[in-house]
């Protein structure tokens, strides 16, 4: 989507953690249910101005098949840091 856009995206990374009931399965009357919430950071390095970053980022959520998978089921947390700043946050819970 950057290069459709004509966005320059100088650095992309990604941290993702999974959070669980570390019980579960393993102790009696505690169901293994998989994750609970799911929390994801993307880092941007980028001359672009801020709000067209929001823009891209917004756009991309929307067509993610993973990230609309994941939210039918649990909270998916988002942090997006551009340039070293914190750019927004959202939460999106169970559908």
């Amino acid at each position: 989507m950057a290069a459709l856009n004509d966005i320059t995206i100088d650095l992309l990374e990604f941290s993702i953690r999974g959070y669980f009931d570390r019980r579960g399965g393993r102790v009696a009357n505690v169901p293994n249910r998989g994750f609970e919430e799911i929390r994801y950071e993307t880092r941007i390095q980028s001359p672009e101005p801020a709000e067209r970053i929001k823009t891209l980022v917004e756009e991309a959520e929307r067509h993610c098949y993973v990230l609309a998978t994941l939210r039918r089921a649990i909270k998916v947390s988002a942090r997006i840091v551009l340039n070293g700043r914190l750019l927004t946050e959202f939460t999106h819970p169970p559908a």
